[in-house]
């Protein structure tokens, strides 16, 4: 038990909320407190990646959260955690206090699971996205393959040529329409090919972007949300 801050992220606030909603609900499952801070504000990657300063941002987030007397700072988008997880600025040592608490949801999931919690089953294909942001900068594609294993009757696969981006690359599928939508293609074409009933992944940024396909986009907190035995 313990309290957790829950970082949003300004994307995910207004279009993705099942999924902040979902975690809050796994993490109260499993016994933390969460809190939400108003005063929080956008990652700044998005500005960083345009040339623009992020260091109002980063101070902002820095200051909010570390003025609360939280075990773990959680984000449920690699893409904001990226960016989290690299902050700097001229004050060491609360960036240092801020970085020493971030984790991403999925981790802290997996290592906090209590032991008595086991999920409903489900007969469910479901293929793994991981996204750039995973695969290159936070590296824990891993957890989420363990964290699906806690749902009994799952078939797991992963996306082919998982390496390659869906296109969104943070604000790349807005410079470089053309060439990004080149990406989304190829990657819907896999997904289909796959034919798994939903697809995992751990950025809002690739499912926003890749969300018109067939089958179901969504974040591995909302699948488990769904597994969770009601008491």
């Amino acid at each position: 038990s313990g309290q957790v801050g829950l970082f949003t992220g300004c994307i995910a606030e207004h279009f993705d909320r099942e999924t902040l909603v979902a975690a809050i609900e796994l993490l109260t499952a499993i016994g933390f407190e969460v809190i939400v801070p108003s005063e929080q504000s956008c990652c700044g990657a998005i500005h960083q990646h345009n040339g623009q300063p992020a260091e109002p941002f980063i101070s902002k987030n820095i200051k909010v959260f570390n003025a609360l007397n939280l075990d773990a700072i959680l984000y449920t988008a690699t893409g904001c955690g990226a960016m989290l997880s690299e902050y700097q600025n001229s004050d060491t040592q609360a960036v240092e206090n801020f970085k020493q608490r971030l984790f991403d949801i999925n981790d802290f999931l997996l290592t906090h699971w209590p032991e008595g919690l086991i999920l409903k089953p489900a007969k469910l294909k479901v293929a793994v996205h991981e996204p750039c942001s995973q695969h290159n900068v936070i590296k824990n594609q891993q957890t989420v393959y363990k964290l699906l294993k806690k749902i009994p009757g799952l078939t797991i696969v992963p996306l082919p040529n998982n390496h390659l981006c869906c296109g969104a690359g943070g604000s790349y599928m807005l410079t470089h329409p053309e060439y990004a939508n080149e990406l989304r293609v190829k990657k819907r074409i896999t997904i289909n090919t796959v034919k798994a009933d939903k697809l995992v992944t751990s950025n809002f940024g690739c499912s926003l972007y890749l969300s018109d396909h067939d089958g179901e986009i969504i974040h591995l907190v909302r699948l488990l949300i769904e597994q969770l035995p009601k008491s």
